[in-house]
């Protein structure tokens, strides 16, 4: 548990040294096009799924139009991960992260943020109090960019 915890650390410190956005690289082609399809998924601290957060995340994603919701990993393009940190009380000062994978690339790493960050196609940590309509929006905005 405590090794947990001081990886989480390092983790959390990464991201905050990193820029509030960060897209795709520009030497790499924009692998997101209009209509691909994109699976959903919602993870807590500890890595379990936030169901919850996958209903509101859906909901953000349907509501502008640009990807189709994939109903299985096998079926996607990519894949949407946000990973939420919260203080020891739910109420405390609550973090957002947001990773596109390939799901080749879900499928070797999982949970290993480490290298899902370090592989993805695109990553944002943004401070939003779970305000995944924001992390939405700014994804769009990010990688639908002409």
């Amino acid at each position: 548990m405590r090794q947990n915890l001081f990886k989480l650390s390092i983790l959390l410190l990464t991201f905050t040294s990193m820029a509030a956005t960060q897209s795709q690289s520009p030497d790499k082609p924009n692998p997101f096009k209009s209509g691909q399809s994109v699976y959903l998924m919602v993870m807590k601290g500890n890595c379990s799924p936030y169901f919850a957060g996958e209903r509101e995340l859906r909901h953000e994603f349907e509501k502008l139009k640009v990807f189709k919701i994939a109903s299985s990993m096998q079926a996607a393009d990519f894949i949407f991960l946000v990973y939420f940190d919260i203080g020891i009380y739910d109420f405390e000062y609550k973090r957002l992260y947001a990773f596109a994978v390939s799901p080749a690339t879900y499928t070797k790493y999982k949970t290993d943020l480490y290298n899902l960050r370090d592989e993805a196609l695109w990553i944002s940590e943004k401070d939003d109090y779970l305000n995944y309509k924001t992390i939405v929006k700014l994804f769009h905005d990010n990688v639908l960019k002409k």
